[in-house]
């Protein structure tokens, strides 16, 4: 049979509604959903919400937090390598030792920070500082709850008076805690007393423990901070008759503070002198030869030894030579729950300083390169393009009419000054490049006459 021609046939599915009843399914869908789980599914999605926006909020508050901690503790630590003269090292090693102290003490890295910079400026070195002065100086301020930078004062002048090194300061911290623990004075009182007298205490020839210990023992007696130790100061500078009238008493008293050679006897035995020597007189003349002896400033001090004698200067000097004083003492002023909140206050500043210190490098390179874009354009605002803009302004300006005058001359400078930043910024870009193009075609690194780039291969 014969084939009269081809019929083509398109069969294809009609999708022109095909979107709009799809959507208007998932519509009436997520309704059924919506009703039968009631308001408590917009409850949870709101809340969730909700917390998903808090949670971003804590997190940038976070991160802002940690910037301006770590932010803050290098620039204490920079200050630190200031005064000390630190090298990169030794820089490194202290900001080790605070951020350690911040993790494990009561006190703050910055705190420690600002202590290490007390020690060095008092004259510690910086390997004394990391051998002990700053470990002595935290137990010390936990001891007696000082600010850390005054017991790292104390500290540092307690080791210059008596000659003593940065491993010492632990044991100066312990003798100052037990004299505070075992008198009537702080160790803010005894470091005040030190100040006065214990150079002369040094050069008449006690020892750390024996003047600590007196001053303890004045304590006890009411003679306390910077009064107690001048009383001792000027008391030991008088054991050496100060006019005819004291050296006659000494003499008929039978009073010698040294031997034959000039060297002193000792406190304990100046205490023993003074008591047997004054035992018989009365009140009337025990007062008179003290005040001849001592002046009325210092009579109070050697009332005190004489009253006390041998026995008193030699429990109180045996008293504050307590080793480990300072961190028992520091372990039970901490154990309570202001103490566990500093040691986390403590703990969370040093996690911050580790986070922040994650973007330290990344912030510099921003800001530098930003301080670099404003001087860029400080510096084409002193070029003679500059001032043609600001005479421009008033052509550009004019007729604009009086409430549109300003805003119109505020548009026009920001315009003008958007684009002569930007081309400035594009035209030091270019010369750095051509810098270096023309730095790379002189080098002559075999300083054979012929620049590298010519005599390549």
């Amino acid at each position: 049979m014969a084939q009269a021609g081809t019929v083509w046939v398109d069969v294809r599915g009609d999708m022109s509604k095909f979107a709009s009843d799809v959507a208007g399914g998932a519509k009436k869908a997520g309704a059924s959903v919506t009703s039968a789980l009631g308001s408590g599914a917009k409850t949870v999605v709101s809340d969730l919400g909700t917390a998903a926006g808090v949670t971003a909020v804590a997190i940038g508050g976070i991160g802002l937090a940690a910037v301006k901690t770590s932010t803050d503790f290098n620039a204490a630590m920079s200050g630190v390598g200031a005064v000390a003269n630190a090298s990169a090292a030794e820089l490194e090693s202290l900001r080790d030792a605070a951020l350690k102290a911040g993790a494990d003490t009561v006190f703050s890295a910055s705190e420690a920070a600002t202590a290490q910079a007390e020690l060095v400026k008092a004259g510690v070195s910086v390997s004394d500082t990391l051998g002990g002065a700053l470990t002595g100086s935290l137990s010390l301020a936990a001891a007696g709850q000082l600010e850390l930078a005054d017991a790292a004062t104390i500290s540092a002048q307690a080791m210059n008076i008596f000659g003593l090194g940065g491993a010492d300061v632990s044991h100066i911290a312990d003798v100052l805690a037990a004299g505070a623990n075992k008198s009537a004075a702080d160790v803010g009182q005894l470091g005040d007393a030190l100040r006065q007298g214990g150079l002369v205490a040094k050069q008449t020839g006690l020892s750390m423990e024996e003047t600590v210990g007196v001053l303890s023992l004045f304590a006890d007696n009411a003679l306390i901070g910077s009064d107690a130790g001048t009383s001792l100061k000027t008391m030991l500078q008088r054991l050496v008759p100060q006019s005819d009238e004291a050296a006659e008493a000494m003499k008929n008293l039978g009073l010698q503070f040294f031997d034959a050679e000039g060297a002193f006897v000792g406190i304990d035995e100046v205490a023993a002198q003074l008591q047997a020597s004054l035992a018989g007189l009365s009140d009337e003349q025990r007062q008179n030869a003290l005040t001849t002896l001592f002046g009325s400033d210092a009579v109070r001090g050697a009332s005190i030894l004489m009253e006390g004698g041998k026995a008193a200067v030699d429990e109180y000097t045996a008293a504050v030579n307590d080793m480990g004083a300072a961190q028992r003492m520091a372990a039970a002023q901490t154990d309570n729950l202001k103490g566990d909140i500093e040691a986390f206050s403590g703990a969370v500043e040093t996690s911050l300083i580790n986070l922040g210190d994650l973007s330290d490098s990344a912030l510099r390179e921003i800001t530098q390169a930003g301080t670099g874009m404003v001087n860029v354009f400080n510096e084409f605002a002193t070029t003679p393009a500059w001032d043609a803009i600001e005479r421009n302004i008033e052509g550009l300006t004019a007729g604009a009419g009086s409430q549109l005058d300003g805003a119109v001359k505020l548009a026009v400078l920001l315009g003008s000054a958007l684009a002569a930043l930007a081309a400035a910024v594009i035209l030091r870009r270019r010369n750095t490049v051509y810098r270096r193009l023309v730095e790379a075609e002189d080098l002559d690194s075999d300083a054979d006459g012929v620049p590298d780039v010519y005599s390549q291969g």
